[in-house]
């Protein structure tokens, strides 16, 4: 929403995802609808969804996660895309994955949004980790913020790393996620990833 209130976008957004991405839109003042009202909840034929009408004031399709995405959810995206003359799409992040419980992997917003563009026919401009729209819009905040007493924690390398270390803060990745010790001690990472500790759980920060 910071973004696209930088860019003076003054047409409305369509969401994929979870209520946070609208509540941050409603801060901004920024217009929005979500695909569950327009689709009902529920899975349409092709035939019908090429007939549903288009709101000619939705300037952006805004997706993140989203747990019950389906194919509707993405044609209608596409839609919109094309019917809508300079309707781009934005990505919250584009994590592929998430650690979940007994080591396995399930997909992430990432997913989501390759399903997305691919129906939209374009890439996605991310706001998310690791561009630096988010670290500016920090900055825009607390533009007295002091970066030496500022720590990035998260587990992986190619996005938590990489957002600080663009960011000119130190970094901590945390092996409760998606990044191996061996990864570490392997030094498979290049230098934007390389983080500047490494922590086997972020409770022990705090314990």
């Amino acid at each position: 929403a910071s973004y696209l209130q930088s860019i003076g976008f003054k047409k409305k957004a369509l969401v994929i995802g979870h209520e946070g991405i609208e509540l941050e839109l409603k801060e901004h003042g920024i217009s929005y609808v979500n695909v569950n009202e327009i689709l009902g909840g529920k899975q349409w034929e092709p035939k019908d969804l090429i007939k549903i009408p288009v709101d000619p004031e939705v300037g952006v399709v805004v997706a993140g996660m989203d747990l019950t995405f389906t194919y509707s959810k993405s044609a209608l995206a596409g839609i919109y895309c094309q019917k809508n003359k300079g309707c781009f799409l934005l990505s919250t992040n584009q994590d592929h994955t998430f650690p979940a419980e007994d080591g396995l992997f399930l997909p992430g917003a990432g997913a989501t949004i390759a399903h997305v563009s691919a129906s939209c026919q374009m890439e996605a401009k991310n706001v998310g980790k690791p561009e630096s729209v988010m670290f500016s819009a920090i900055r825009s905040r607390y533009p007295d913020l002091d970066l030496s007493g500022v720590l990035m924690v998260g587990d992986r390398l190619n996005t938590d790393m990489v957002f600080g270390n663009r960011g000119g803060v130190s970094t901590m990745v945390v092996l409760t996620g998606v990044t191996p010790l061996q990864a570490l001690e392997e030094h498979s990472y290049s230098k934007e990833e390389k983080p500047t500790y490494y922590l086997e759980s972020v409770a022990k920060l705090f314990g």
